[in-house]
C-alpha cells in the first residue's frame, strides 16, 4: 500500500465524516452544530498525522493496512456518532 493511496482513502473518510456530521437537523440541535462542523476535520487531521507517523515505521504491508483501516474507521465512526446524535464514547454529550 503506497502512502498516496492511504492518504487518499483517509481523505475520503474525512469527507464522508464531515458530510454525515453536517447532515443533522440544525434547527433542533443549534448549539451542538458547531461541534458537528469542527470536530470531524480535527479528528481527521489527527488520523492523517497518525498514519503519516506509523506508515514509515512499519514496513509490513499487513500492518500498514490495519493502521489504514483503523484510521478510516475512526473518521467514519465520528461522522456516524454526530449524524445519529448517539451518546457513544468518546463523544458523550454533557
Amino acid at each position: 500500500m503506497t502512502r498516496n493511496k492511504g492518504l487518499g482513502l483517509i481523505a475520503l473518510s474525512i469527507i464522508i465524516s464531515c458530510l454525515l456530521a453536517l447532515s443533522v437537523d440544525i434547527n433542533k440541535y443549534e448549539l451542538g452544530a458547531i461541534y458537528n462542523m469542527f470536530i470531524p476535520p480535527i479528528i481527521g487531521i489527527g488520523t492523517i498525522i497518525l498514519f503519516l507517523i506509523a506508515n514509515p515505521i512499519t514496513k509490513q504491508l499487513k500492518t500498514q493496512l490495519i493502521i489504514l483501516i483503523i484510521c478510516f474507521s475512526i473518521n467514519v465512526y465520528t461522522g456516524l456518532v454526530y449524524h445519529f446524535e448517539i451518546n457513544l464514547f468518546p463523544f458523550v454529550k454533557t
